[in-house]
């Protein structure tokens, strides 16, 4: 820019004599930097002002014949023009089409060539169409090929070479062709296919993040370590855990960081000046690039195969066929699979041979790159214990503790089993990994009441220093086999004292409880959308977004503790002394200390005996994670906790039996006084004894929060209540009835009446509409009205268009107002006139007018019964199909009129030209040039 203006003072200096001191000025200022330069810029501004003439505010330079200065916005005084090129120029550079300053937006306006027609020829449009619709079949032709290879070549290719590879070695060449392009199971599979790529995807970046993890924990521990010794290196406050894991994690971590800084680019350098981005990768973005990328995405799964499935396979399999085992293997379902992970198994342990053998022999490359490699395979394969086999044996567990729960036998479950094994082992994986989750989330709620200390041997999920990855690291073998051993006790054991021990009872004293309805057999169709709708849109969110759930658990577990301490006498052993009342222990002093083990007759050392849990923490996994806390030790304490765990044993055995007998007979009395029948499905009848339960909690909590009040409290706080609360979730049932009531049944019944009743009804018969059925799927219709268009919905094309409109801003608006203030601060008038009044008035029109048109104005017109039944019929389903159709003209429309404005730019576009601010009538005389 600064050359350019050069050139163009040089050119004033020989056109304009008497600018020539600004000539030299400005040689002066383009030849200084710093506080200089912006001395003379200052100088020249108010040399500009004093002299009153314009200059522009990027170059400093007034209007020429060839570069005139324009004011775009609303900037005055020094700044207020700018030449068009210097304003292109910065537009460019900040990508932006506002002013900074005022934030007025830019606008230019085309110039064409004057020869242009007003109207351009047909053979010019033509031309124009037929290169539009050639353009649309290249680019349909282009897709199809990119969707045809992604979706059905590399699917379809990666599944039958896969397959190929497990043949043997009597697979010839052409047997593989002709597997490969046979036309048979093609969609089945492609599935296969796809399951196996996006495992194939998952894999390798869980190998590359499971290698940072290792990496970033200081790869501390590549051979395992027994317990002892760990224990020794942690006494003598040694980082690593051994000579030889030491050595090798420093040089490991360092080396590999030197090797991919030095060598990445061996790799990239050939391509760095490309930037691959998703449409280039998929091929979207119109070239054949994406070929090659299809031919290594086949070529990196066929790999992926070789290596991380075929090996192990064959590895397992030959060490079954040598131990003659493979025949029990064939004969249980997953054969394969079970072959490959003991294959990966076999691995394992040949690769910690390996490690150990390059140890002792001192080679220290291979011993880190078998360290490596053992350690990620030992943390895969604990992950597929504790994630996969585990949930999967809770699962079947329950499934088996649970059998009287819908009269099943084990003989039924099998069955199953051997009709449907995959399902069958997801549902049971599924299952346990739900019952995993809410046992941990309880023992959270746990360790937040009692005592810190007393859930030592168990992990604190909820630690932030917790990372399992680096457990599994560290640790060894022999110490997850232990923990996976004792977890599998006490969760059998567990599913045995609150699932199965219940059922039996329930069976032999309230046989009628059992079993369970696992299926709706109900004769009425729209009763039983009306309990899903129920269960759905009011019970289950009321449910799970309840926060005094958690908070009444809480008060439970406390006074059972509180209860339960005092009869055994361990209410400092379960709860911690900020909960019971007590004096925290630093501030106590040693006087304190004297008195209290004094009075029990007890040592002194016995008040911090639950240090041990703290020195077995550090023990074997180098901190503590727990806070402990002291407690006083009763005299006959192993006693006093034989009795604590069949206290636990029995009051978890009378909470199953509330939590499996009263809800769903409360369920079952209320669905027999709004039905009158008896056969529902437990799932509604659970869930509304559930809610029941939850409602009677609530206000009893709530009463009991006012009973050590006096009468006069209670009739105050009862008359701002019925002043206050019921008076707005009184406004908030209006404008529920009004929404979800009124209008859900006149979208409702206008949905029915264009669209389900004309693909429903034969040509000749009449609809017969159930009103309560209309009214159900008008109210779904509206919350998904609400959901897509208002609230969380993506930002679409049909919701932009709406937001120009200004009664969707004010619908809006008031819908999201609810959402954020609540039934209690609801303003029900703008409620009623932004939201309610105006789809009311639009259902309306359509539901009236089209009826006023069939029966008010047909008979004037001489049209007997019968014909205004059919015109009736049709008139709902043509008002829709002309609203459609007058879009879809609309939207062609749009498009042929940019059509023919891309023709006109193509042709006769000359350049665009800045318009001014201010002057409208340049505006509006250009503006009727513009397409």
């Amino acid at each position: 820019l600064r050359l350019n203006l050069v050139n163009h003072r040089i050119k004033q200096y020989f056109y304009n004599t008497n600018c020539a001191d600004r000539v030299n000025f400005f040689f002066g200022m383009a030849s200084q930097t710093g506080p200089i330069a912006r001395k003379n810029s200052i100088k020249m501004t108010e040399l500009s002002e004093e002299n009153n003439f314009e200059m522009c505010r990027v170059c400093r330079m007034e209007s020429t014949n060839e570069r005139p200065l324009f004011y775009p916005c609303l900037c005055t005084g020094s700044i207020k023009f700018i030449h068009q090129e210097c304003l292109t120029e910065w537009l460019k550079y900040s990508k932006k089409d506002v002013c900074e300053l005022c934030n007025h937006q830019y606008k230019f306006t085309p110039v064409y060539h004057p020869d242009m027609p007003t109207i351009l020829p047909i053979r010019e449009v033509a031309s124009g169409m037929a290169y539009s619709l050639l353009k649309a079949v290249r680019c349909w032709i282009h897709y199809s090929i990119v969707v045809f290879s992604w979706l059905i070549v590399v699917p379809l290719a990666s599944c039958r070479i896969n397959r190929s590879l497990f043949k043997g070695p009597s697979y010839w060449i052409w047997d593989f062709t002709a597997d490969l392009f046979k036309a048979q199971d093609v969609y089945a599979d492609c599935i296969q296919g796809l399951t196996v790529i996006m495992l194939a995807l998952c894999v390798f970046i869980s190998l590359i993040w499971l290698r940072e993890q290792i990496l970033i924990g200081g790869f501390q521990m590549p051979v395992e370590i027994h317990a002892e010794e760990a224990a020794e290196n942690i006494r003598a406050n040694q980082p690593f855990a051994g000579e030889v894991a030491g050595d090798a994690a420093g040089q490991g971590a360092e080396e590999a960081g030197i090797e991919n800084e030095n060598n990445w680019q061996l790799f990239e350098w050939e391509r760095a000046g490309e930037e691959l981005t998703w449409d280039r990768l998929f091929g979207f973005d119109g070239s054949l690039v994406f070929l090659e990328h299809v031919f290594w995405v086949i070529s990196l799964n066929t790999l992926f195969v070789l290596l991380f499935v075929m090996w192990p396979f064959y590895v397992g399999y030959f060490f079954s066929s040598a131990f003659n085992i493979a025949e029990y293997i064939k004969a249980a379902y997953f054969d394969g699979f079970i072959t490959t992970v003991l294959g990966y198994f076999i691995l394992g342990l040949l690769l910690f041979l390996c490690h150990a053998l390059c140890g002792a022999l001192r080679l220290v490359r291979f011993h880190r790159t078998l360290g490596m490699c053992y350690l990620m395979l030992k943390v895969v394969l604990i992950v597929l214990i504790e994630v996969g086999v585990f949930p999967l044996f809770c699962g079947w567990w329950l499934d088996m503790c649970s059998l009287p729960l819908f009269a099943e036998t084990p003989e039924s479950r099998l069955k199953w089993f051997y009709d449907a094994p995959e399902l069958s082992l997801f549902v049971h994986w599924l299952v346990g990994m739900v019952y995993v989750f809410y046992f941990a989330s309880f023992i959270l709620i746990l360790r937040e009441v009692m005592r810190p200390g007393v859930l030592w041997f168990l992990r604190n999920v909820n630690d932030p220093d917790f990372n399992p990855i680096q457990e599994m690291v560290q640790y060894p073998v022999i110490r997850h086999v232990r923990r996976f051993l004792a977890s599998v006790l006490v969760f059998a054991l567990t599913i045995l004292i609150c699932v199965y021990c219940p059922f039996r009872i329930i069976l032999r004293f309230m046989p009628s409880t059992l079993p369970y309805r696992g299926s709706n057999r109900s004769d009425l169709p729209f009763l039983s959308l009306f309990l899903e709708l129920l269960l759905l849109q009011v019970i289950l969110p009321t449910l799970l977004e309840q926060s005094h759930t958690r908070q009444i658990l809480k008060v439970l577990i406390y006074r059972w503790c509180k209860v339960v301490g005092k009869l055994l006498g361990l209410t400092d052993y379960l709860l911690s002394r900020e909960n019971n009342g007590a004096v925290p222990r630093e501030q106590q002093n040693d006087r304190g200390r004297h008195l209290l083990a004094a009075e029990f007759g007890v040592l002194e050392e016995d008040l911090d005996r639950n240090l041990g849990a703290a020195h077995h923490m550090l023990l074997i996994g180098g901190r503590s994670s727990t806070q402990h806390q002291s407690y006083v030790k009763p005299p006959y304490f192993l006693f006093r906790i034989i009795a604590l765990l069949l206290v636990i044993c029995v009051s978890s055995i009378t909470f199953s039996l509330i939590a499996l007998t009263v809800p769903v007979t409360i369920g079952r009395k209320l669905m027999h006084c709004i039905t009158g029948t008896d056969s529902h499905y437990e799932l509604y009848t659970l869930s509304c004894g559930l809610y029941i339960c939850c409602i009677l909690i609530r206000l009893f909590t709530v009463s009991f929060s006012y009973i050590p009040r006096d009468f006069n409290m209670l009739a105050y706080d009862a008359k701002a209540w019925i002043s206050t609360v019921l008076i707005s979730w009184l406004r908030f049932l209006v404008a529920v009835i009004s929404y979800f009531g009124l209008v859900a049944f006149m979208f409702g019944f206008l949905v029915e009446l264009m669209i389900v009743a004309p693909l429903r009804v034969p040509r000749f018969g009449t609809a017969l509409p159930c009103l309560f059925m209309i009214w159900l799927l008008g109210a779904f219709y509206c919350k998904i009205f609400c959901v897509c268009m208002v609230t969380v919905g993506p930002n679409w094309r049909m919701r932009r268009a709406f937001e120009t409109q200004k009664e969707y801003i004010a619908f809006r608006n008031s819908i999201l107002q609810l959402y954020r203030d609540g039934p209690r601060n609801m303003n029900l008038q703008a409620f009623m006139t932004n939201a309610v009044l105006p789809l009311f008035l639009l259902f309306g029109n359509l539901l009236a007018v089209p009826y006023t048109i069939i029966y008010a104005i047909f008979p004037i017109l001489g049209c007997d019964a019968e014909d205004q039944l059919q015109y009736g019929k049709r008139i709902y389903p043509g008002m829709l199909s002309f609203f459609l159709l007058f879009m879809f003209l609309a939207w062609q429309f749009k498009k042929i009129k940019a059509m023919m404005g891309k023709i006109r730019n193509e042709r006769y576009l000359l350049g665009q030209r800045l318009v001014n601010f201010d002057s409208k009538r340049d505006e509006r005389a250009l503006s009727s040039r513009v397409v």
